[in-house]
């Protein structure tokens, strides 16, 4: 077994193996990636669910105003924060590159900071909500993009999702010129926004179905375990659970969701 490259196992009959047949039984453990999955999942639910309570009593006890349009704005920055940083945190896991994800979270950590302290403080000058907006957008486009290329696709449809990625990518750019004012004439950029989008829109729900259909075609037979290398001897799967690996002996080694090993004649 590679111990630099990561395994793809074809399922036959309930049992997981290669070319070598080995054996990767599940042992239970999450990694640090997936204990900090779970920390920054229920991180960012306590904080909504404080918030959303908040203005639930804002609204329920009190006259709707100043302070109650401030609280909703603040559990809107809250919600998109949490879904923005969530789509990262899946790329992150189910693809081992690090720095976009990270990168994506910082850039909706940062945008979301600054929308909830200019709520609050209301500072003066266009300056501060310019970059605001500009953070903003592209912290959405980081997170859309990223959603779509954790996807799992068939090889001759992975260049779908680095298209839209780039369409993403640019419709930010455009976005973010128009509201600092570098780019003139606002049907021309509303008509390019417009043609942009749609494509964008087309792209983002045809991913999914793919991943879906290449998932489901062939059945059984097709689904495939891809491990990863810790470098302890043991292997970890896109989801953040380790498995230890053993060669089969003998007959076939059936694996059940707790890990339990039953040789079979």
């Amino acid at each position: 077994m590679s111990s630099d490259i990561a395994k793809a196992l074809e399922l036959r009959e309930g049992v997981w193996e290669d070319a070598c047949s080995p054996v990767f039984l599940p042992i239970g453990a999450m990694s640090p990636l997936g204990r900090r999955k779970r920390i920054l999942v229920y991180s960012f639910s306590t904080l909504l669910s404080l918030s959303v309570l908040v203005l639930m009593a804002s609204v329920t006890f009190g006259s709707f105003g100043r302070v109650e349009l401030k609280v909703l704005v603040t559990t809107a920055a809250i919600t998109g924060a949490s879904i923005c940083s969530f789509c990262c945190s899946v790329y992150t896991s189910r693809t081992r590159h690090f720095m976009p994800g990270f990168c994506g979270i910082g850039l909706t950590v940062l945008s979301g900071g600054m929308l909830i302290l200019g709520v609050w403080l209301e500072p003066e000058g266009d300056a501060y909500w310019k970059t605001t907006v500009v953070l903003g957008v592209f912290a959405i486009a980081c997170a859309h993009a990223l959603a779509l290329l954790a996807v799992r696709l068939r090889p001759e449809h992975r260049w779908l999702p680095v298209i839209a990625s780039i369409s993403i990518f640019f419709l930010g750019a455009v976005v973010s010129g128009m509201f600092l004012g570098t780019i003139d004439g606002a049907e021309d950029t509303l008509r390019l926004i417009v043609a942009l989008s749609i494509p964008i829109a087309a792209e983002t729900l045809l991913v999914p179905v793919l991943g879906w259909m290449g998932k489901d075609r062939g059945g059984q037979a097709s689904a495939s375990l891809l491990l990863s290398p810790r470098g302890d001897g043991l292997y970890e799967d896109g989801d953040g659970r380790i498995y230890i690996v053993k060669e089969k002996i003998g007959g076939a080694i059936n694996l059940s969701a707790e890990g339990v090993v039953r040789d079979e004649p």
